[in-house]
């Protein structure tokens, strides 16, 4: 089924079009699955140096870093938008044509040159994310858990899904609805940064859309988990369902209560 469905909307870009030419699907698969090590170490320097740039901020003022914030906020804002354009098409019309339970059992349809260098390239851009966090503790913010807990957890199981074919829709769906999401996140905080004054209900809708992608993510796992026990022949990882459901399951207490403790209480 690879090579039906829509095409790439950057294929007469001279850079983006070259680069989806040039990417080798079997090569970024083997990357992923021989330097894992690479978001392990990541992790775990990311952590160090919340520790210590939290504790060097103690004998530090906040940081006015407005303008680079603008800036980190417009590049992640658009990088989510071409993923969004270029996966988003394609979760669509294989709706569309072939219908969810057929398409998460198939993973196979979205094995095509153009998606699979998005989803390479929005998995590796999960470590570049991580950069999020030093503007936090430079500015002297309050750190939640919800964030720091997020980044890790998304950028482990991004590199752990790259590895297996068997998670590619699945990957499809939460690439897709979280490049979604975060075109509009950033786009905001880029705007908050820029000083143009947004009215307040604007970030509680956006906490709105995360906590709905969240549990669209569980309904389409617990799809593909039905479907798993009960379609012959359904190619999906069982692992993965079960590290995706715990992911997004936390997520969606931790922004609930978020969302409770900011906007009700």
């Amino acid at each position: 089924m690879k090579g039906e469905l829509v095409g790439s909307p950057f294929s007469y870009l001279p850079l983006i079009g070259r680069l989806e030419s040039k990417y080798s699907m079997m090569s970024g698969e083997k990357w992923m699955r021989e330097n894992f090590h690479i978001p392990v170490i990541a992790v775990i320097l990311y952590l160090l140096l919340i520790l210590a740039g939290k504790k060097c901020m103690r004998y530090f003022s906040p940081f006015n870093i407005k303008k680079p914030l603008f800036y980190w906020n417009v590049a992640l804002a658009a990088f989510s938008f071409l993923v969004c354009l270029s996966l988003l098409p394609h979760m669509i019309h294989a709706h569309l044509k072939y219908g969810m339970n057929y398409i998460l059992c198939t993973p196979y349809i979205f094995y095509d040159t153009h998606i699979q260098l998005w989803n390479f390239l929005f998995c590796f851009f999960k470590i570049i994310e991580l950069g999020d966090t030093a503007f936090i503790i430079l500015r002297k913010r309050p750190l939640q858990f919800l964030h720091w807990y997020h980044h890790i957890t998304v950028l482990l199981y991004c590199y752990y899904t790259c590895t297996e074919i068997r998670t590619g829709t699945l990957q499809h769906y939460f690439s897709s609805s979280n490049a979604f999401v975060h075109t509009i996140m950033y786009t905001y905080y880029a705007l908050r940064a820029a000083g143009v004054h947004l009215h307040s209900k604007i970030a509680q809708a956006i906490t709105i859309l995360q906590i709905a992608q969240m549990f669209f993510c569980l309904w389409i796992i617990w799809i593909g988990y039905t479907n798993y026990h009960s379609v012959p022949g359904c190619i999906l990882h069982l692992g993965s369902l079960y590290f995706a459901a715990a992911m997004y399951g936390s997520y969606a207490v931790l922004f609930l209560h978020y969302f409770i403790r900011r906007y009700i209480q």
